[in-house]
């Protein structure tokens, strides 16, 4: 799971692994790394699978790997995932319309008119049931 701002990306990793998986020896550690740069789990142990790198500049990737460490040493490097520090769009679409037809919603939006130079890839539709769930 991944998320960005202008200056920040968040992302999980790792987590779930068996013993079996990990040569019969427990987990140690997690090493996160940016390119070459360690971020976490390298230094000083860390089973930690979540992070937030900050102080990043909009509009630019980031490339982020990690290693899993047991007493048998590191593992090999995880493929890499490539995310973009983005601003989140400024411009406020209309709202949503809906129409019913029995048990079914149809729902449709506009797009945005602007993505602040960042392709919108994806968009999220929550359903909200009557008790205040999600």
């Amino acid at each position: 799971e991944v998320s960005a701002t202008a200056t920040t990306i968040s992302l999980s990793f790792g987590g779930g692994e068996t013993e079996a998986q990990l040569g019969g020896a427990p987990l140690l550690s997690y090493g996160l790394f940016r390119g070459s740069t360690a971020l976490i789990g390298v230094d000083s142990y860390s089973t930690d699978t979540t992070f937030t790198d900050s102080g990043l500049t909009a509009g630019v990737e980031y490339t982020y790997t990690y290693k899993i460490l047991n007493k048998h040493g590191w593992s090999d490097v995880s493929p890499s995932v490539t995310i973009k520090a983005s601003e989140t769009p400024t411009i406020i679409p209309n709202p949503p319309t809906t129409a019913n037809s029995g048990l079914s919603v149809s729902i449709s939006w506009d797009a945005p008119t602007s993505d602040n130079g960042s392709a919108i890839t994806a968009y999220t539709v929550q359903v909200k049931k009557s008790d205040g769930s999600f």
